[in-house]
């Protein structure tokens, strides 16, 4: 039994000239395959094959040194070498011819590939081939010194980019490093301040309060009607100036870390808040439905998710009216998920749907909303647009007068 090694980078070569030599030889040759010039020697050393195709281009080894390196090697003086290219130019086909028997253009005709073939494995002797003289010897061994001399070239070169990018990036993460520990000084030294502001003004306020109040019980005859009225407009202010100073350092004191240790139940996070306005829910007779599978679970700070929920479920219940209902439902969307809450009160017009996400923008003519227990600074919604954004998430609010709102928060399941 003969064999045959083929020797070509192109897959469908290989595979063409398996399958046409296979159908012409049957099982009186055994046939191997490689991809390049150094795993054809390997085969070539140790299969001896009695003819070998040849790919005069290729990768690692080019055809003209694979076809020195088969001719010199021992075992291998009587097969055949048949040498193909795409290539048309004469030079190549006189060079490949010296170191082999044949050749044979690319495309490879059918006819052309059995004939070569069916020549070669009826000759019972093939000349035998004399070795390689030393002038073509020293100029194969130029060549291949060429070659690597210039694969040297580039590898040194591109190692010189790397070796650049790689200071640039060491200097990027220097310079990152140096960003962060001023920017945790920045965020170290805003919380120390405005604490030492809350602290310093909640002694003066809390003595306005106590006054103001004190005032009221104890000269309120004397006072009259204006002075009251004064003094009830200076409580409401300080109130207001109290409660601001509460939410801010709610803020303040939240690191707002993103992401969790693990996955937060969604479901969990609303009943939370729930939880927290219960009080409120039951003394509007408010009715609360909730659709929201635990398999939802969200990656992100527990604090930092109900602080999204909060003000979307306390709008809800302030906004409401007396017995009305609020419905709360989870979907999934994609890689979102979807949190919509929805409440049958008052709604709002176009007017205020514009104004809804501006800082301390209260809609205070509404009556059941000014005698609320639930008063608001009107930072609720912007503070929750803009963590919802941190996110990278959207907050889309739907709201129609006398009919209710819809606010729909999209939050990624990758955060």
């Amino acid at each position: 039994m003969k064999n045959i090694l083929i020797i070509d980078d192109s897959k469908p070569i290989r595979d063409f000239i398996y399958n046409e030599v296979s159908s012409l030889v049957c099982d009186k040759c055994k046939i191997f395959l490689a991809e390049n010039g150094l795993k054809g020697i390997k085969i070539a050393e140790k299969e001896k094959p009695d003819i070998i195709f040849i790919d005069v281009v290729m990768p690692v080894l080019n055809g003209f040194a694979t076809a020195i390196r088969l001719k010199n090697m021992k075992g291998l003086e009587n097969s055949v070498l048949i040498a193909m290219t795409s290539q048309t130019d004469v030079e190549v086909e006189k060079k490949m011819l010296t170191v082999c028997q044949d050749f044979i253009s690319k495309p490879i005709e059918k006819k052309a590939l059995i004939g070569l073939v069916d020549k070669y494995l009826r000759e019972e002797k093939v000349k035998k081939r004399q070795s390689v003289d030393m002038d073509s010897f020293d100029a194969i061994t130029n060549e291949i010194v060429i070659s690597l001399q210039e694969k040297v070239e580039e590898l040194t070169r591109v190692n010189r980019e790397l070796q650049q990018k790689s200071m640039t990036i060491n200097s990027l993460y220097v310079e990152a490093d140096r960003a962060k520990l001023k920017l945790e000084a920045l965020i170290k030294f805003r919380q120390d301040f405005l604490d030492f502001i809350f602290h310093e003004i909640k002694g003066p306020l809390s003595s306005i309060l106590g006054n103001s109040e004190l005032l009221q019980i104890k000269f309120f005859a004397e006072l009259g009607y204006e002075g009251n009225e004064l003094l009830n407009q200076v409580v409401e202010s300080s109130l207001r100036i109290k409660k601001l100073m509460d939410q801010i350092s709610r803020f303040n004191t939240f690191d707002f870390e993103i992401r969790g240790k693990k996955p937060v139940k969604l479901a969990k996070a609303i009943d939370e808040v729930l939880l927290r306005y219960r009080d409120f829910i039951r003394a509007k007779s408010l009715k609360v439905s909730m659709e929201c599978s635990h398999h939802f679970k969200v990656k992100v700070n527990r604090e930092f998710l109900v602080e999204i929920i909060d003000p979307i479920i306390r709008n809800a219940i302030v906004f409401n009216k007396e017995h009305g209902k609020i419905d709360i439902l989870c979907n999934e969307s994609g890689e979102n998920f979807i949190l919509e809450i929805k409440d049958t009160g008052i709604g709002m017009t176009e007017k205020q749907v514009q104004q809804a996400f501006v800082p301390f923008v209260q809609f205070i003519d509404v009556e059941h909303y000014k005698t609320h227990q639930l008063k608001g600074l009107g930072l609720g919604l912007p503070m929750c647009k803009k963590l919802v954004e941190m996110i990278r998430g959207s907050l889309i609010l739907e709201s129609e007068k006398d009919r209710g709102t819809i606010v729909k928060i999209i939050i990624p399941e990758k955060v």
